[in-house]
């Protein structure tokens, strides 16, 4: 073999042709997950984040974050993960969204445990893409960050059609 040349034997120039493509797709699901974050301003999507670092409770003297728009549009049927439904999965997740000082969701956090990861995340996803505050004030009316709790019901449907996702008022 001259000096400066590869050897190829037959199926390797194949192997390293899946593995470039397999590579190539992975980066462009990653660009595309950052594009689509900074394009619309939104968190990472639950399913890669870790749980986030909430921010502690507000004092007395403070204006907790208000929701804007109707809570009830933040979450609906569609967003029951699909995987889930073909396995029967059902439960209630209590979250909290780490809301920032101009009323954007910054993450969030599982408080209580659906039992079933998808659904926990699925809800997460759902509020941190769909919610939307004014700001938590302080005492003095400057915006300070803060947490919003709410609990999400995954049910199946009892009847044909029924699929339902809810998310009542904390208690």
């Amino acid at each position: 073999m001259r000096q400066g040349t590869v050897s190829v034997r037959p199926g390797d120039s194949q192997r390293t042709k899946v593995e470039v493509l397999l590579l190539t797709g992975g980066l462009l699901v990653v660009l595309a997950l950052l594009v689509m974050a900074i394009i619309r301003q939104l968190p990472w999507p639950a399913a890669l984040l870790p749980d986030i670092a909430l921010p502690p409770p507000l004092a007395a003297s403070a204006t907790p974050p208000r929701a804007l728009g109707s809570a009830a549009e933040w979450i609906s049927a569609e967003d029951y993960p699909p995987a889930s439904i073909r396995r029967g999965e059902e439960g209630r997740v209590r979250i909290a969204l780490a809301i920032d000082e101009v009323g954007r969701t910054r993450g969030c956090t599982v408080l209580e445990s659906s039992g079933h990861r998808r659904l926990d995340r699925a809800a997460c996803g759902a509020l941190e893409r769909n919610a939307r505050f004014e700001p938590a004030r302080a005492g003095d009316g400057t915006p300070v960050p803060s947490r919003f709790e709410r609990r999400v019901v995954w049910a199946l449907p009892r009847e044909p059609g029924d699929l339902t996702a809810s998310h009542p008022l904390p208690k």
